[in-house]
């Protein structure tokens, strides 16, 4: 049995009275907290299914999509007051599988996961259904695991949390014919991210691991209000099968990119990338430009805090297209940069080189250039920017949906020992973390370098007699039925998260 289904009620209320969902770190760490007003979510009431006060009805105003949710992606809503699918087994397709869950949503659908282990994609997984949320906490010990090709979310309000997306050069090929195709030879090189959003609006990513992508680990892209949190955006693979053409010929080209963020085709909301992990990405950590279109050039908002980035290449930020016009609204804050034997121009944060059209706020970032495996980095201001000129350099943070800020050092320290698929990190996260601590690792061009995708057994989680997504003992616990699938949409335990939403809240509360 799990041993979060044992939640006592006592720690369940302390959790749901918790409006912003934030931890603290300890009680030496320096926590700035700055949210918008309407960022938080109200004070909710005790969890006693009794509670005169509760009901069964929604919220009159929205909750943040879940406690802890920052940023622009705040408040999408995922599958809330929607019906409940489970991933009863590891195939890719069929009744029970990840994709047909996805594919046969009609409506606002929370997707639960009765099995751990890895799913072994055999082609793209595609979701375009709105109002959907992957809900890979709820997977049995060892988590989940999508490999062997990309994962596209192009729909509207979708909530993504603890899964790991690996796509891997399984079964890419070469259209200049150079390599040879492996395991399916379907896949372009081109379409490779281990997980991208394009075309989306209120999408939340929490504690994924996004690793092995031909292309980008994780790019946002022509969408508006996304978050990116408390994830891992690692090994991105160098020199792979990634094909460029230029002036008709095409090539090979060495793209071991992290992420691509550009702008929707319009003024609309911008992309939060907070407390997240960069490592071993040669470049673009992040690469961020606006969409240049024909008359008008629509501008880029990011909020880039609290990240480590880890080992980079050639480049660590840098301008997509800059010199083509645009510009870009960054507000660079409190991250951490720790370089390596593999990065160039260790004592910068961005790029001296490609630069244009960023505008950038910058306050209490670190940068750790001597690699000499201790921590030990120091706040260079505006030197870390070297290739800025004057009118690049902004005073004043961006006024975008401000994030709980906290020091590059604390920072640092919620990076080790949070992010990825935390509830059950796999040896890959496990050794990406433990590569940042000792300053070590290297930029790799394939999984099969340090091991590919590793065996995780697939159990079987706990009995759910009327497949609400509530575990019976959980239920019992609750003075819920556990016979009655309906009562996932009220509101008994909780004014502002339906029953389902407390449940699956209360597997993640310290993180």
């Amino acid at each position: 049995m799990r041993p979060e289904l044992l939640l006592c009620t006592a720690a369940l209320s302390l959790l749901l009275s918790a409006c912003d969902g934030q931890t603290a770190l300890s009680s030496s760490s320096t926590i700035t907290a700055t949210h918008s007003s309407d960022a938080s979510s109200a004070q909710s009431s005790p969890s006693a299914a009794s509670s005169s006060s509760l009901s069964s009805s929604p919220p009159t105003s929205p909750p943040v999509a879940f406690p802890g949710a920052e940023g622009y992606g705040r408040f999408a809503t995922g599958g809330r007051g929607g019906d409940v699918y489970h991933v009863t087994h590891l195939n890719d397709f069929g009744e029970g599988s990840l994709r047909e869950g996805i594919n046969s949503a009609n409506g606002p659908r929370t997707i639960v996961f009765d099995v751990s282990g890895n799913i072994a994609l055999e082609s793209a997984l595609i979701i375009n259904k709105n109002n959907i949320t992957l809900a890979g906490q709820t997977a049995p010990e060892g988590g989940i695991t999508v490999y062997g090709y990309n994962t596209l979310v192009e729909a509207n309000n979708v909530i993504i949390r603890h899964m790991r997306f690996r796509c891997g050069d399984f079964n890419v090929y070469d259209t200049t014919g150079v390599k040879p195709p492996r395991g399916n030879g379907d896949l372009k090189g081109s379409n490779a991210d281990a997980i991208s959003v394009i075309h989306a609006n209120n999408v939340i990513l929490d504690h994924i691991s996004a690793s092995w992508s031909v292309d980008e680990s994780l790019s946002v892209t022509w969408s508006n209000n996304i978050t990116i949190q408390n994830s891992i955006i690692a090994e991105a693979l160098n020199d792979s099968y990634l094909v460029k053409t230029k002036n008709g010929s095409s090539y090979l080209m060495p793209h071991g990119f992290g992420s691509l963020v550009r702008a929707n085709n319009n003024d609309g909301g911008g992309y939060t990338y907070y407390r997240n992990l960069y490592a071993h990405n040669d470049m673009r950590n992040p690469g961020i430009g606006p969409n240049q279109e024909s008359p008008t050039v629509y501008k880029a908002k990011l909020d880039f805090v609290n990240n480590v980035i880890y080992g980079w290449g050639q480049r660590q930020g840098e301008s997509i297209d800059g010199s083509k016009g645009g510009r870009a609204e960054v507000n660079m804050v409190g991250n951490y940069y720790i370089a390596n034997n593999d990065s160039n121009t260790p004592e910068d944060i961005w790029d001296n080189e490609k630069y244009e059209s960023i505008y950038a706020f910058q306050s209490g970032n670190k940068i750790d250039s001597n690699i000499n495996g201790i921590l030990d980095g120091t706040d260079r201001g505006w030197n870390a920017f070297s290739a800025f000129a004057s009118n690049q350099k902004i005073a004043q943070r961006w006024d975008y949906p401000e994030v709980t800020t906290l020091s590059a050092d604390d920072a640092y320290l919620w990076v080790k020992n949070n992010v990825g698929a935390s509830l059950s990190r796999d040896s890959t996260d496990e050794r990406l973390i433990h590569q940042m601590v000792t300053n070590t690792g290297y930029i790799i061009n394939s999984q099969d370098e340090v091991g590919g995708i590793e065996s995780i057994p697939s159990t079987q989680g706990p009995s759910d007699a009327d497949r609400d997504g509530m575990p019976d003992i959980w239920e019992t616990a609750q003075g819920l039925d556990k016979d009655n699938s309906d009562d996932r949409n009220h509101y008994t335990l909780n004014n502002h998260y339906t029953n389902l939403e407390v449940y699956l809240n209360s597997l993640i509360a310290n993180q």
